[in-house]
């Protein structure tokens, strides 16, 4: 960190407009999970993108009410190299009963009740998955990406290139591509929904 100022600024932001991009499941990209175990709204999986996977990032949110935290993260500012620790919490419109995402380096933990966009219903054991979103598959060591790209595969790539979520910190609506992992804002021209 290289100043108190920039880092009580960058733990302070409370507008998404302050941010470069929009946000993903905690700061792992649910398309890039490999799920090792996972029962409906829960599951945990492995995520060994270096150097995103070191350190620890958690957000909560229970009802209207939301925590976040993060300890030892690679810092993506110019001039910075880590975020030594971060907590966050807030009062935020009601979207879950429930929903728990935690990174742990290589371990990622989600919890959703229900099962959202960011969140998947998934049903896998040793890395073997067999229901993804209520659809029946079966992928082994796969990540989610690739799976949610096989429950899809009758319908025109296309079709479900974007998807839309919500920002549970705003309520904003954003854009991921399935294909690339890219998120933002505004609505894509190619976006049917």
């Amino acid at each position: 960190i290289r100043s108190t100022e920039q880092f009580v600024s960058y733990i302070n932001k409370s507008s998404m407009d302050e941010l470069d991009e929009p946000p993903k499941t905690g700061s792992v990209d649910v398309m890039d999970l490999v799920p090792c175990v996972g029962m409906c709204c829960f599951f945990i999986s492995c995520y060994t993108e270096l150097p995103d996977c070191l350190g620890t990032v958690c957000e909560t949110s229970l009802c209207c009410l939301k925590s976040e935290c993060l300890m030892c993260k690679t810092a993506k500012e110019e001039g910075t190299y880590c975020k030594c620790i971060g907590l966050e919490c807030d009062v935020i419109p009601c979207s879950v009963c429930c929903m728990s995402r935690s990174q742990f380096c290589c371990i990622d933990l989600r919890f959703s009740l229900p099962p959202s966009d960011d969140i998947p219903c998934l049903l896998t054991l040793l890395c073997c998955t067999c229901c993804y979103d209520w659809s029946c598959v079966c992928k082994f060591a796969k990540d989610i990406r690739d799976i949610h790209n096989s429950v899809n595969a009758d319908i025109a790539p296309e079709e479900v290139k974007w998807k839309q979520l919500t920002d549970p910190k705003t309520s904003r609506v954003y854009f991921v591509n399935i294909e690339t992992g890219k998120s933002q804002w505004e609505k894509p021209a190619d976006f049917d929904g």
